[in-house]
């Protein structure tokens, strides 16, 4: 009995992808490391700049995760 052939499988994410996601886990990492580190919860850090990184963070995040691998740049 003779096996079925495979096809080539498409990667899920490209090298785009994975830089995406890597700059935006950082982003989230020293947003938290900031937090952590200042102490304080009424901080100038906790306060202002935190959350904007955590967003820019989250939002990398989910980009990374939808976008379709290939030179097109499609969003799915």
């Amino acid at each position: 009995m003779a096996r079925p052939k495979r096809t080539p499988s498409v990667p899920l994410f490209s090298a785009t992808n994975y830089r995406w996601l890597g700059g935006s886990v950082a982003l989230l990492a020293f947003a938290y490391g900031g937090m952590w580190v200042e102490k304080e919860f009424t901080g100038v850090f906790s306060l202002y700049v935190a959350p904007v990184l955590l967003i820019l963070g989250y939002a990398g995040t989910a980009y990374a995760l939808i976008k379709r691998p290939g030179g097109d740049d499609a969003v799915v």
